[in-house]
């Protein structure tokens, strides 16, 4: 490089649009990467169908190919993975919904092997947790966030910190059981809540094939369809009680709804900040722990279980300024929020 181009800066202009840290979300559907540079900005981002079992590995590397992008400035790589996370071995297992039992799989060290870059892996929703607090809510004290993909699990920041729990497993309210006599879950007990308000739930119960079963239910329902609003009804119930669980257990500033369930919006956030604003006209201690403004749903536009696996492996991350008082006012899922995390 000539003396000219440092003089005008080209140097630090390639150096931003090098990437340097990749932030991988495996779900239980799809897979989610982002390629972040120096100074935070997403550079890239892809999706994949996941793979489970077996294929978990070859499937997470294939959707880092999906970004075709140079990675020969790579220094950190963050994995966001259900389950439950051994950080020290990099290794994950028990996750449902992959079809990992208890047995762990070495996802992070197989995946930093084939890269030569640091790899930390974090269980998924802590991570999107992560990426709610840092895009999202920055200055709150405690978020929770609840991932209602084709399971259920919550994901809690205190302090800018993921709260993992004494074995890794803090969060997993998808197998609280609800109902004793109700269907059987994955996991091997019967009534979880996961059964219930699930993504795969919905899709189960409404017995309708379609890809986005949330958006369909609501479609259906707004359309007059009595089946379809008696479901979303009771799914609204089951996230009213979680919600009341989450902030009472944990006193949290912000209850951010995610996945791909949690996206809906309106449809979902309406009935149930309705819910949340009649406990409060009759209940002081609900008006203080549980308001309606302070539970949001995630905008449908950024990865942030994606955002905060970078996170995770100490990518820089800047928030949206005033994202936090447009949650807390609008119940849209499409809240005007820019379609990636640029500032």
């Amino acid at each position: 490089m000539t003396a000219a181009a440092r003089v005008l800066g080209l140097d630090r202009a390639s150096d931003h649009l090098a990437v340097r840290w990749l932030g991988i979300d495996i779900g239980g559907t799809t897979t989610d990467v982002v390629a972040i540079a120096s100074d935070g900005e997403v550079l890239s981002s892809a999706q994949v169908a996941t793979r489970p079992g077996a294929g978990l590995v070859p499937g997470t590397l294939e959707a880092i190919a999906a970004l075709d992008v140079e990675l020969d400035a790579l220094v950190g790589v963050g994995i966001g993975v259900p389950g439950q996370v051994d950080h020290e071995m990099g290794t994950v297992r028990l996750a449902v919904n992959l079809g990992l039992g208890a047995a762990p799989v070495r996802l992070g060290s197989a995946v930093q092997e084939a890269l030569g870059a640091r790899v930390v892996l974090e269980n998924d929703v802590r991570a999107a947790a992560l990426g709610a607090h840092r895009v999202l809510a920055p200055d709150t004290d405690v978020l929770v966030f609840v991932g209602l993909g084709t399971g259920v699990a919550a994901g809690v920041v205190i302090d800018g910190r993921p709260h993992r729990g004494a074995h890794g497993l803090a969060g997993e309210i998808g197998h609280v059981v609800v109902d004793p006599d109700g269907e059987l879950c994955g996991c091997g007990a019967q009534g979880c809540l996961e059964t219930v308000i699930s993504g795969s739930a919905v899709r189960r119960r409404w017995g309708v094939e379609v890809e986005a079963a949330g958006h369909a239910l609501a479609v259906a329902a707004a359309a007059g369809d009595t089946r379809a609003q008696g479901i979303l009804d009771d799914v609204v119930g089951h996230l009213d009680l979680m919600v009341q669980w989450l902030a009472h257990a944990y006193g949290a500033d912000v209850i951010v709804l995610g996945g791909g369930l949690g996206r809906l919006g309106d449809p979902l956030l309406t009935p149930l900040r309705h819910r949340l604003r009649e406990r409060a006209g009759r209940s002081d201690v609900a008006a203080r722990v549980v308001g309606p403004e302070r539970v949001w749903c995630a905008p449908a536009e950024i990865p942030l279980g994606a955002v905060g696996a970078a996170a995770v492996a100490d990518a820089p991350i800047r928030p949206i300024e005033g994202a936090a008082i447009r949650l807390a006012r609008r119940p849209e899922g499409r809240d005007g929020l820019p379609a990636s995390i640029k500032t």
